[in-house]
């Protein structure tokens, strides 16, 4: 037991290749989705939690978003899958059975006058 205040730190490098969560962590496909196991369901923190969680997170969070929009600007979209996708209701509204979209690149298209 401690007899002077300490500051408990977890190092999320070290957290990220432990081998009781992870199986192979210096292998890459292990973040595929269909690869990542049950067990790691909360064991990933990229960013850290908490007053010492990285301070770049809001900024890496904004370009996602910027790149999500340029890269959704550059297409024109369309449903690909054979069914409609029924809402399913959670915190978000999400497809089921997801969403299969067609990507046509705009230049690729014909615009009527």
């Amino acid at each position: 037991r401690p007899t002077k205040p300490v500051q408990p730190y977890g190092s999320s490098s070290l957290f990220h290749r432990d081998p009781r969560w992870w199986d192979g962590s210096d292998d890459l496909s292990i973040w595929l989705a269909d690869r990542s196991p049950p067990s790691a369901k909360h064991a990933f923190l990229p960013f850290g939690v908490g007053p010492r969680a990285c301070v770049g997170v809001a900024v890496s969070f904004l370009e996602l978003q910027i790149i999500a929009a340029t890269f959704a600007s550059s297409f024109s979209m369309e449903a690909a899958g054979p069914d409609e996708p029924r809402p399913i209701a959670s915190v978000t509204l999400q497809p089921d059975p997801g969403l299969a979209l067609r990507l046509m690149p705009f230049d690729r298209l014909t615009v009527a006058a």
